[in-house]
């Protein structure tokens, strides 16, 4: 009999890379060794893709729940709470997990599901590995984000059977905060190489794309700082940025007060997400604080484009610099610029590093050989 694993993520249908990641391990899924379920929150395209792939989908109403992340999350936290405090607070989060909880129990027995594997951080797996613990299920926790971990995520670690870092950058953070090493193993995120594979698309006009969540620690802005230096070189360039978020209306400001509105487009989140990077000429990553891995990079890096990736965080894992990208100091405009302009006047670098970029990706980076190491963790935990 088939071992049934279920796949848990609060979100669903956002346009961050911790999405593109999961549902790209799902589509790359067979039905010959395991049953796959997954919950959604919200209906998407990608269900009915899933499920004419054999996957079973369930859909769960979603909860109040806060998934934060590392930039976010523990602004809020006083580093020497009394003992009494974070006691206490560890009681308050419990509790608040338990409603999920419980409503997960339902479906792991209806389904008699024998492995969870979740899909947020130790902060957002919470209710999952407490539903683990009761209805005594094995627990695999996916890192996909960052999230700091206090002290009822290192409790609750314990009754994990393997956390999924994405990067060492993640497995250092958590093991530094007090995660059993023995328990984390890094598995980079994949990209279908099929689908993010170099076109002949002729290029009309010079792009420069970057592609995330419009956010402060994402650092557009440092690109758009950037733009009227590089125009002076390049009066026929565009910038589109790819995404949504809170900091969108102050880029646009931003734009607007450097007079550069004819230069710069921002086309919100999309779904031909490939389509669109293959009209790049280069691909710039701005996170000026650490990413927790990058995922817009291996996109790019897949379509054969030069990418320019700040040198914190994951992107360092993932680029080797001068060979198939570049990386660069966070949040300094300068040099960006520079860089820019170096690429655009050396066409022959742009392709060689491209190239180089792509054949990484095959063979480091390939969704189906990523799907194998995880299937590798399935068996070993279901031992």
């Amino acid at each position: 009999m088939k071992k049934k694993i279920l796949y848990y993520f609060l979100k669903g249908d956002s346009d961050g890379g911790s999405d593109h990641s999961l549902f790209t391990h799902l589509i790359n899924l067979d039905s010959d060794i395991f049953e796959h379920l997954v919950i959604f929150r919200k209906h998407s395209p990608i269900v009915k893709t899933l499920e004419t792939r054999g996957l079973i989908t369930i859909h769960l109403p979603s909860p109040i729940v806060i998934i934060p992340n590392r930039h976010q999350s523990n602004k809020s936290l006083k580093k020497r709470d009394p003992y009494f405090k974070k006691y206490l607070r560890t009681i308050k989060l419990f509790i608040n997990a338990l409603p999920e909880a419980f409503r997960l129990r339902k479906i792991i027995k209806k389904y008699q599901i024998d492995l969870l594997h979740l899909n947020h951080n130790l902060n957002g797996d919470r209710a999952g590995i407490i539903a683990g613990i009761i209805t005594q299920k094995k627990i695999i926790s996916h890192n996909r984000g960052l999230h700091k971990p206090i002290q009822i995520d290192v409790i609750l670690s314990r009754f994990v059977h393997k956390i999924i870092c994405i990067s060492d950058f993640v497995k250092d953070e958590y093991v530094s905060n007090g995660i059993d090493i023995r328990k984390c193993i890094t598995i980079r995120n994949g990209v279908d190489i099929e689908r993010f594979k170099p076109g002949y698309t002729k290029l009309k006009r010079t792009i420069v794309g970057c592609i995330g969540r419009l956010e402060d620690w994402k650092g557009q802005q440092v690109l758009i700082k950037a733009v009227p230096r590089i125009i002076e070189e390049f009066p026929d360039i565009k910038f589109q940025f790819i995404g949504s978020g809170s900091n969108k209306n102050n880029l646009i400001k931003q734009v607007e007060e450097l007079n550069i509105q004819e230069y710069v487009e921002f086309l919100g989140s999309v779904s031909n997400i490939n389509e669109i990077i293959e009209k790049f000429t280069i691909a710039v990553h701005t996170s000026i604080q650490p990413e927790p891995f990058g995922r817009v990079i291996i996109e790019a890096m897949a379509l054969g484009k030069p990418v320019i990736a700040t040198n914190i965080g994951g992107p360092k894992e993932i680029i080797t610099d001068g060979i198939d990208g570049f990386l660069i100091e966070p949040n300094n405009t300068e040099i960006l610029s520079q860089k820019i302009i170096d690429l655009l006047h050396d066409k022959d670098k742009c392709d060689i590093i491209g190239a180089e970029a792509r054949k990484k990706i095959i063979n480091n980076f390939n969704a189906k050989s990523i799907k194998k190491k995880i299937e590798k963790i399935y068996n070993d935990v279901l031992k």
